[in-house]
């Protein structure tokens, strides 16, 4: 056979396609191939490592590859590795895929893969490594290592599609809902639904979605046994390249115990402000039970005085004296405090005489120090403002706490008071002054409470120191209140040192009327003050207006607030004294009809009459258009002065102002617990005259009876409105007429009624019913033998 020869022209074009194939293959690659020699210059360099590393071709051909591409402290390694291959023909990298960082033209580095395969050409070793770019890789590695540890969340998570339709949730799903994943994929979210939210709900949440992109709040959710429960929600929406919506990704987490908290908490502030409020209620009501009666112990002492006694007996009526005078003293502190912790203390504004101020309570003080020996100074400084405005009621209080307080704990030594001034901001006065003492002193460890609530610095069972413990606490408060401070320095058994320092505004000497500087000073109306009295209940009506007639005034009744409109409509009067409760039209509507008449009859002063004054009453009366209140039963001096107030000039009324914050903060009388007191009996023969009261007494018990067969009739009726009411009436006229245990048990029963606890209510009229016919018998009685 005869052999053929090769064919040359065959063999190059072959080659020729190969070497096309092979550079077709190098350029469409995805992977990087970089051609090395053994000394490491690049030979070869494709275009998709152009694409990775940044470099073009020609400017890598020739060139260190360890150079261009390895990080610098990976090259030692990498070209000891191709020396070993050389020399041994071993490599532990070649052949293997490993990642590895490398080293971009701009300079930061990249996560690769790499593998390097050696290839031998006659006498020289190339190398070829296949090099890819797995930075996204890197990113997707972790971005699904970090959904994985998400889905490890102690929150819920579901994943739906555009359709709601679940895909995947997490264990926390299950342990909150209760369904297992297979029961809930590819079921519609709603199966959570609890049907608490309406559907306008659930569109503005889907609205807010569309919108924004998602949506967060409180909202409630239906396990699978059937429980709702509370959960905060936060959706999610997940848009493909286009911006179209792909997915929604919800988790939440179960607030049951956060909500269950939070009521225990809303429940412990309710709590505890009722809690408050009672006690602030309870020291108002306490303060003022004791406080009047304690009114007329006193009253009645400073009679006994002025007749005739033997020393022994005017001793034991001073000494009377001076005890009660020490226990209103303790009321009082308690009243304020009572006020002052509810926020009920308002602070009056007024023009007065510092000086005059200062040297009265020197006046009332001197006494005191004289009696243990004390010297007691005033200093002044010379350029002390004399004239300022404020409360001076409560500032002449600071200063006889502080300087009663020195005198108490002092024993020998003296009791000095210093008060100075400098100009302060836009015409006011900055007033100092300091109490100091030379007496025992303040421990250190009673030095942090001296000013809380019942501190006393002597707190030892054989102290020789009376008091309330609430004097600095009221300072304190009081100061502060006024936008001052107070501070003090003491030193146990060497004396104390107290400060206080508060701005005034410069008052005006011309508002000052110099005739009612005095504390306490009763003032009366001027004669014929004309007064239109509304008040429904008869017993109530001859008893105030013989005081008033009595005192000079004159005074018509309306019976109700229909009769006090039309009065005012057609007549003219200085001030309608106006009960609260009354039948067809109460006080509080007659007051804003009042208010609407034209002529100017609309603004004549309204005083409020009623059975009770609890916190936030003068608010609501004074809201309605009234201008001050009175309590029943009526204090005489309270409503003489009050009427004296809102008829007088504008002088006499702005001097007044401070005269009367204990008589129109709160019920003024309620006088114990007696079937008949006698001291009332007396008060009233002094107000109306004793030529009055009998025909007094037979009007009262008249209506009295009246009204208690009406509450008997209530009561076997079940007629709560009608025990209410007549209730209230008797109370307010049965303590005007001493009854003052038919008073108290006919207020409870009001009371009760107003709070619906009307089995109570029945119960405390039962007894009502006992005592009525006792009470009223005892007054007929005593009323027939004279006064």
């Amino acid at each position: 056979m005869k052999k053929l020869e090769p064919n040359s022209d065959n063999l190059a074009d072959k080659l020729k396609r190969a070497l096309s194939l092979n550079k077709a293959i190098l350029s469409v690659s995805l992977d990087a191939i970089i051609t090395i020699t053994s000394k490491s210059e690049v030979v070869d360099f494709n275009e998709a490592a152009t694409h990775i590393f940044g470099w073009q071709k020609e400017e890598i051909i020739g060139q260190q590859m360890v150079e261009y591409i390895v990080p610098p402290e990976l090259r030692a390694a990498h070209m000891a590795g191709m020396q070993c291959y050389l020399e041994t023909g071993k490599g532990p990298v070649l052949n293997k895929r490993m990642e590895l960082p490398a080293l971009h033209k701009e300079g930061h580095q990249f996560p690769i893969e790499i593998a390097i395969s050696p290839l031998i050409t006659g006498d020289d070793t190339m190398f070829i490594a296949f090099i890819r770019d797995i930075t996204d890789h890197k990113k997707a590695e972790t971005e699904l290592r970090l959904a994985a540890r998400t889905f490890d969340s102690d929150e819920a998570i579901t994943i739906t599609d555009r359709d709601n339709k679940i895909i995947r949730v997490n264990k926390a799903f299950t342990r909150i809902t209760g369904y297992e994943a297979e029961e809930v994929l590819g079921v519609d979210h709603s199966v959570l639904a609890s049907g608490r939210h309406d559907t306008e709900f659930y569109q503005d949440m889907w609205r807010q979605i569309l919108e924004r992109g998602n949506w967060s709040g409180e909202i409630y959710n239906r396990r699978k046994n059937g429980e709702i429960f509370p959960e905060h929600l936060y959706i999610s929406a997940v848009k493909d390249t286009n911006g179209e919506i792909t997915h929604y990704v919800a988790h939440f987490v179960d607030i049951s115990k956060q909500k269950e908290n939070e009521e225990k908490l809303l429940q412990a502030q309710y709590e505890a402000e009722a809690a408050s409020n009672a006690k602030g209620l309870f020291l108002a009501n306490m303060s003022h039970e004791i406080r009047t009666p304690m009114n007329g112990v006193l009253g009645i002492l400073d009679l006994l005085i002025d007749t005739r006694l033997d020393s022994k007996q005017r001793h034991l009526v001073k000494t009377g004296q001076a005890s009660g005078a020490h226990l209103l003293n303790i009321i009082n502190d308690i009243l304020d405090y009572s006020k002052m912790d509810a926020g009920h203390l308002e602070l009056a504004s007024v023009s007065f005489d510092l000086y005059a101020l200062l040297d009265s309570i020197m006046e009332v003080l001197q006494p005191q120090t004289q009696n243990k020996l004390l010297a007691f100074t005033l200093e002044k400084s010379s350029v002390l403002v004399q004239y300022v405005k404020g409360d001076p009621f409560r500032l002449r209080q600071i200063l006889l706490n502080l300087i009663s307080n020195a005198i108490k704990f002092t024993d020998q030594g003296a009791v000095k008071v210093h008060v100075s001034s400098t100009p302060g901001k836009q015409g006011n006065s900055t007033l100092y002054i300091s109490v100091e003492d030379t007496g025992i002193g303040v421990a250190p460890e009673d030095r942090d409470s001296l000013f809380d609530v019942f501190t006393m610095a002597d707190q030892s069972h054989t102290r020789t120191s009376e008091g309330s413990g609430l004097g600095l606490a009221i300072c304190k408060q009081l100061v502060t209140r006024m936008g001052g401070n107070i501070s003090f320095d003491s030193e146990v058994g060497k004396g104390s040192l107290f400060h206080v320092e508060v701005e005034l505004e410069n008052g005006d000497p011309n508002e000052i009327d110099n005739s009612h500087q005095v504390y306490g000073l009763r003032l009366k109306p001027k004669e014929n003050t004309r007064v239109l009295l509304a008040e429904d209940n008869l017993a109530n009506q001859t008893v105030i207006k013989s005081i008033l007639e009595h005192a000079g005034l004159i005074v018509d009744i309306a019976c109700n607030g229909q009769e006090a409109i039309e009065a005012v409509r057609t007549d003219h009067y200085d001030i309608v004294l106006m009960d609260i409760s009354m039948p067809e039209v109460g006080g509080i509507e007659a007051t804003r009809l009042i208010r609407g008449l034209d002529e100017g009859r609309g603004d004549l002063p309204i005083v409020a009459i009623t059975a009770h004054a609890l916190p936030g009453d003068r608010e609501r009366f004074i809201e309605a258009g009234m201008n001050n209140y009175l309590t029943k039963p009526i204090n005489r001096d309270a409503m003489l002065r009050v009427i004296a107030h809102l008829t007088g000039d504008s002088t006499t009324l702005k001097a007044a102002v401070y005269e009367n914050h204990d008589d129109t903060d709160g019920p003024d009388a309620e006088y114990g617990d007696e079937l008949m007191n006698e001291s009332v009996l007396l008060q009233l023969a002094r107000d109306t005259g004793t030529e009055v009261l009998p025909k007094l007494l037979e009007l009262y018990t008249k209506d009295a009876r009246a009204r208690i067969s009406r509450i008997e009739k209530a009561v076997t009726a079940k007629d709560y409105q009608i025990l209410e009411f007549e209730s209230h009436t008797l109370g307010s006229s049965a303590g005007a007429h001493s009854n003052l245990r038919l008073q108290r048990i006919a207020r409870q029963i009001e009371h009760l009624c107003q709070k619906d606890e009307h089995e109570l209510a029945l119960e405390y009229a039962e007894a009502l019913l006992e005592i009525a016919e006792t009470s009223l018998q005892l007054l007929t009685e005593r009323a027939a033998d004279g006064f």
